[in-house]
Parts: C-alpha cells; sequence; structure tokens
C-alpha cells in the first residue's frame, strides 16, 4: 500500500497503477485494503487481466520488455514480502484479505530540504494531522510486515514522522526491512542514530555527474556535501542489500549518462534511470519532441548496453521511448506520450525499490 499526500492509498506506485484503494483520511487502512476497489482490483488481477489495471511505466512490465523475464504467479511463494498466510490467500483468490499489507510506501508528505527544479512536490499540500494519523495506523501494522519504503515524496530525513520512526522505532519483527529513497545529503548527521534498523534497499536521487549540473538541478545541495555522504555510504554500504543512484533525464543532464554510470560504478553503486515528468521550463525534452536530442540518447543508451559493467544498469522507461528506429517512430510516440507522463510520477525512482 503506498499512501500519497491527498491520503489516497493504491495497491502499487501510483504512476504503475490505473485505480486507487480509496482514501485513508476518513477511514483506517485496514478499511481501504478491503474496500470495494481493492476487492475489483484482485479479483481483476486473479483472472489475469493486469492490463487494465496496470500502466506500463511499472518497472516490473519494464524489466519483461528489457530482459524478457516475466515474473510467474506460480512463483509468488518466493516474493520476500509474501508472507505464508497471505500466500495461502492468494492461492484461494480471495478478494477480501485477513491479512495486512505487508509493504508501505510513504508518499504522504513533501518535508525536503531540497528543492529540485523537476520536483512535483510543490503542487501538493501537507497535513500535518493526517500525516500522524496515517504513521500512528502503520506502526499497528508493522509486526506482521515486511517492508516500509521511506519515501516516494519528500526527504525521509527531513520529515520528523519518519526521521523520528528510524531513530526511535524498536524492531521485533525480524522479517521487517526499511527501503529508504534519499538525497542523501543528511546521512552523515543522522546515520550514528538510524544505523541500528534493518535495511533493504538504498536509491539516492542524485541526477547529475557533475558539481555544477547536480548544484543547478537539486537546488540547495551541495556536491562537495554529496560525495561525503556517498563515502559514509561506501563505508557501510554491508547494511544494505543494494545501494541505487538514480537519474531523472532531462536537458541538463541527458548527456551525462555515461560519465553519471561511470560515476556510479567509481562507488560501487548501482544505477537508475527515468524520465522528467512535466514541463519545467524547456527541461522535458521528451514532451517537446527535441528529435535531434532523443536520436543522441538512443545512441547513448546503445553505446551503454553494448559495455559490460560490474553493477546493474536500469533504463526504466528509457529503454522503451528509445526502441523506434526512426524519426517516424519518435512521431509516433510523442502522440501518447504526454498521456503517458502523465501517469509516470517522478518518484519512480521508487521503482527501483521493487
Amino acid at each position: 500500500m503506498e499512501i500519497t499526500a491527498s491520503g489516497k492509498a493504491f495497491s502499487c506506485c501510483p504512476s504503475w497503477t490505473k485505480l486507487s484503494l480509496g482514501s485513508v483520511k476518513q477511514k483506517t487502512i485496514r478499511e481501504v485494503w478491503n474496500s470495494r476497489k481493492a476487492r475489483h482490483i484482485r479479483h481483476k488481477m486473479y483472472r489475469g487481466e493486469w492490463k487494465k489495471i496496470c500502466s506500463p511505466a511499472c518497472p516490473n512490465i519494464q524489466y519483461y520488455k528489457q530482459w524478457n523475464r516475466p515474473i510467474h504467479s506460480d512463483r509468488t511463494d518466493t516474493a520476500e514480502y509474501i508472507t505464508p498466510f497471505l500466500l495461502e490467500e492468494l492461492k484461494e483468490k480471495r478478494d477480501s484479505l485477513e491479512s495486512s499489507p505487508t509493504v508501505f510506501a510513504l508518499s504522504n508528505s513533501t518535508v525536503c530540504n531540497l528543492s529540485c527544479i523537476m520536483c512535483e512536490r510543490k503542487s501538493q499540500k501537507d497535513d500535518p494531522r493526517l500525516v500522524q494519523k496515517i504513521m500512528d495506523d502503520i506502526v499497528t501494522h508493522l509486526p506482521t510486515a515486511r517492508k516500509l519504503v521511506l519515501t516516494g515524496m519528500g526527504e525521509p530525513l527531513a520529515r520528523p514522522d519518519t526521521r523520528d520512526l528510524l531513530i526511535s522505532f524498536r524492531n521485533t519483527n525480524p522479517f521487517l526491512k526499511f527501503d529508504m529513497i534519499t538525497n542523501g545529503l543528511l546521512l552523515p548527521r543522522y546515520w550514528e542514530d538510524i544505523k541500528h534498523q534493518q535495511y533493504h534497499d538504498l536509491l539516492i536521487s542524485v541526477d547529475a555527474a557533475t558539481g555544477e549540473s547536480y548544484e543547478r538541478i537539486r537546488t540547495g545541495g551541495s556536491w562537495e556535501n554529496l560525495l561525503k555522504s556517498l563515502d559514509l555510504v561506501r563505508e557501510n554500504s554491508g547494511k544494505f542489500h543494494s545501494v541505487t543512484l538514480n537519474m531523472t533525464v532531462m536537458r541538463q543532464n541527458c548527456r551525462e549518462i555515461p560519465a553519471f554510470i561511470d560515476f556510479a560504478e567509481s562507488f560501487g553503486f548501482h544505477v537508475s534511470f527515468q524520465r522528467i515528468r512535466g514541463k519545467h521550463g524547456d527541461q522535458n525534452f521528451f514532451e517537446d519532441g527535441d528529435t535531434m536530442l532523443l536520436h543522441v540518447l538512443k545512441d547513448m543508451i546503445a553505446e551503454e548496453q553494448m559495455k559490460t559493467r560490474s553493477i546493474t544498469v536500469f533504463w526504466g522507461d528509457l529503454s522503451d521511448f528509445v526502441s523506434g528506429d526512426s524519426e517516424a517512430d519518435f512521431r509516433a510516440d510523442k502522440k501518447g506520450l504526454k498521456r503517458y507522463l502523465d501517469r509516470f510520477k517522478t518518484y519512480c525512482e521508487i521503482g527501483l525499490r521493487r
């Protein structure tokens, strides 16, 4: 269950699914988890009608397109976030579940220490009482949860609720782990206070391979401080299942893609990409249909895909977009691109946490 600033809850990242489960403003997580919409979604998925529920932006769908490796339902029991009790309910194809959500993602606060040029959080408004209500409710579900993702909106170490949870929560559930989606800059300040938690994936939003681009894109950030944070993460990399640096690709940074991969590889970190969403001046060359730059991007990716790397490079929706072979392909893709981008929320940086 992912919860947004508006209080809407989703059974996946909001940009990967076409339907919400409902709102937790007036209802509990338990009530929304088995709402009419939730049961409808499960019914469709059991019938294999996932195209009516899922958006092509989903990284699992992109993974299938890129490597032709589907995730089969008969291997559900191997998924780390599926509990034995939930597995039995799924095998019985129950659309109303006694099991609680096993994965929570908090995209419900815009509090952040940066003001990035492509961030969508400025269009959102915080409701502190709702934020606290959600946290109080989620904590009651953590004894049976498997993963808590912090966060798809804002900065987890700038948000008081998520920062305090990482500092003070005493985890008695051996299966519960934390994913963090962060700009990384506050890690040196709080690491000693939060390092006792069990972590899984760490995704650090960097968006640049040079200090000049970084400080232009991530307003308020310091390249020097970022490097110190990345050194800290590398020293403590054993605390994480994986560490990934993310780039939201835009006009400012698109030519830095090869250097960005080199940069991440120098630390031993993986890499992920996705397109910018929204106009943001002239930064969205995808939506503008800048054919020349799109061809440059396509050539860069093709060249990078030929290289042998010691890290994993996840191209996200870039692979899907640059798969055409001509200008006509780009023009054809452009017709549906605005609609596609509207569904593709920037914080699918979250994509990687799946």
